[in-house]
């Protein structure tokens, strides 16, 4: 199966906005975020893991650029929790795509491009 592909949306200034759905990333694959228009630092990735009793484990893996971060960026979530993140496009650039893992297909994501 193939990576889960992650929407982005636009948020607009001065406009209340409903909270994305978030998507379940592949068991496997995980998810990707393509970086082709978004603006740079300018990406909101919102990380749910939905399971109601288990804390999993999120990664967002290291780019393969000249700018890639020296290891993958690595947290747990609770059950239950939700977090925000905002990373560095260059240091976590996979040939144009954000690359998201969950330990299962509890972990959910969406992301969100500011204005």
């Amino acid at each position: 199966m193939a990576a889960t592909e992650i929407n982005t949306i636009n948020l607009s200034r001065n406009y209340a906005m409903f909270f994305p759905t978030l998507v379940a990333v592949d068991a496997t694959d995980g998810a990707s975020i393509n970086q082709e228009y978004i603006k740079d630092e300018k990406l909101l990735i919102i990380v749910e893991n939905a399971h109601a009793s288990t804390a999993k484990t999120v990664t967002v893996k290291a780019g393969n650029g000249p700018m890639a971060a020296a290891a993958d960026l690595e947290f747990s979530l609770n059950a239950g929790q939700k977090r925000l993140l905002n990373v560095e496009s260059g240091m976590y650039d996979n040939d144009g795509e954000i690359l998201i893992f969950g330990s299962d297909a509890n972990i959910k994501v969406a992301a969100v491009q500011l204005p």
